[in-house]
């Protein structure tokens, strides 16, 4: 009577290639493999029905983005001539708890537009008359920041339209968790912004 050897099932990354190996018990065979998503009919994996012998028992299935591509069950299903079979589960899910990255100090890394130390370009403010409160069109803006005292900003503001004015951060004008910046020209009301940059 044949020996069914099941292999423990582990979490997959929804459409991510991976090389799945298993224990079948038998060496030497020619192993084929069936799989299942989702409750789906059995069928061959996109890399073809055939596992590779590793060594001692054990085999491995190639298996592409389309065999990983169904959220949920992904079940397997391999025989062969003599011994087996091997069956087991694994899950297949949208993300990985080991896709979160984390910085030296023990914080999570995040996607962001405005990372600590990195350029950001685009700035944008408006500069207002200081008589009317009106924006202010065709001025020469001055840009200083504040990171333990102030100084000039790398680049030069410039002039986006409507009296709305913009800058290109560099990454010297963003390297702390809060910056302050103040934009001045002449007749026109000094802007100052503050800016939390993600680390």
């Amino acid at each position: 009577m044949a020996t069914t050897n099941t292999t423990n099932g582990i979490t997959l990354k929804m459409a991510t290639a991976y090389t799945r190996v298993f224990y079948y018990g038998t060496t030497g065979q020619t192993v084929s493999v069936s799989i299942s998503k989702g409750g789906a009919g059995f069928g061959a994996p996109s890399g073809g029905a055939t596992a590779t012998e590793i060594a001692v028992g054990f085999y491995k299935i190639a298996l592409s983005t389309a065999d990983t591509n169904f959220l949920g069950d992904l079940a397997y299903s391999c025989t062969a001539g003599a011994g087996g079979p091997a069956t087991w589960t694994d899950q297949v899910v949208g993300q990985l708890f080991t896709d979160l990255s984390i910085t030296g100090t023990g914080l999570a890394n995040i996607s962001s537009n405005c990372k600590q130390g990195q350029p950001l370009n685009g700035f944008s403010f408006t500069m207002t008359s200081t008589t009317t409160g009106a924006p202010l069109t065709g001025l020469t803006v001055t840009a200083t920041r504040y990171i333990g005292g102030w100084s000039p900003c790398v680049n030069t503001p410039f002039e986006i339209g409507f009296g709305d004015y913009a800058i290109n951060l560099a990454g010297s004008d963003t390297n702390a968790p809060v910056v302050m910046y103040r934009f001045t020209a002449p007749a026109a009301n000094d802007v100052n912004v503050v800016l939390i940059t993600q680390t």
